[in-house]
């Protein structure tokens, strides 16, 4: 199957998205289903890579996930970070194994699901498993998270259980802590307040000499003295 007939399907079969607002974004590899809205913003992401083996090609589709965008926290990061708002996500899930089909052919690897696609039977058992991941996940979760207020309610059962990055989307330079003290501080969150003045930015002082967390607390610190 050549690329272009590989994304054309790709097309074809997520249709049911472009019917519920999303637009289709390749980039790279990168397949991207968007929603935009005044105050908030919805992606659907999974990546492909083509290969090749003794049989054929074929193309790898994996990192799977679905994010959602609170502008009114992203907007405050993104004044003190830069880029563009719609590179900015607030929280984020991911599919379980539970909904790949029997006979599709596929790798897990710890929490990372990978298909393997060489014809149009493959196509069909992976559409099954997308519409799953949406229907019975996605849908639910931006229910569930409809307002900040949701998440706001999350915040300390997330501290408590040493989950931020579970619920919370991380660029890698610890951006969900960053998200945990927005949403506390515009959320009027007293225990998060509390978390980060006695305990958080107690520490990130005590590590002065480590960049990374000198570069947190700079951002932190900026964040606190414009949600003042």
């Amino acid at each position: 199957m050549k690329e272009n007939i590989f994304l054309e399907k790709i097309k074809t079969g997520c249709s049911f998205l472009i019917a519920e607002g999303y637009e289709f974004i390749n980039f790279e590899g990168n397949i991207t289903y968007k929603k935009e809205l005044s105050e908030e913003g919805f992606s659907i992401n999974f990546r492909y890579y083509e290969s090749e083996d003794s049989i054929g090609n074929y193309f790898r589709v994996d990192s799977f996930g679905a994010l959602k965008r609170f502008n009114e926290i992203e907007i405050e990061i993104q004044k003190i970070i830069g880029l563009n708002l719609e590179d900015y996500y607030t929280i984020y899930t991911k599919p379980t194994w539970n909904y790949i089909p029997d006979k599709a052919e596929h790798r897990v690897f710890k929490d990372q699901i990978e298909f393997l696609i060489r014809n149009e039977n493959d196509l069909d058992l992976f559409f099954d498993f997308l519409k799953s991941f949406y229907l019975k996940t996605v849908v639910n979760f931006f229910l569930e998270y409809e307002s900040i207020k949701a998440v706001n309610i999350k915040l300390q059962e997330l501290l408590e259980t040493k989950k931020i990055q579970s619920l919370l989307t991380d660029s890698g330079t610890n951006t969900a802590i960053i998200r945990y003290y927005t949403i506390g501080i515009i959320s009027n969150n007293k225990f998060v307040y509390d978390f980060f003045e006695n305990i958080y930015f107690p520490y990130l002082l005590d590590q002065h000499e480590n960049e990374l967390e000198k570069r947190e607390l700079n951002i932190l610190e900026k964040l606190k003295k414009n949600l003042k």
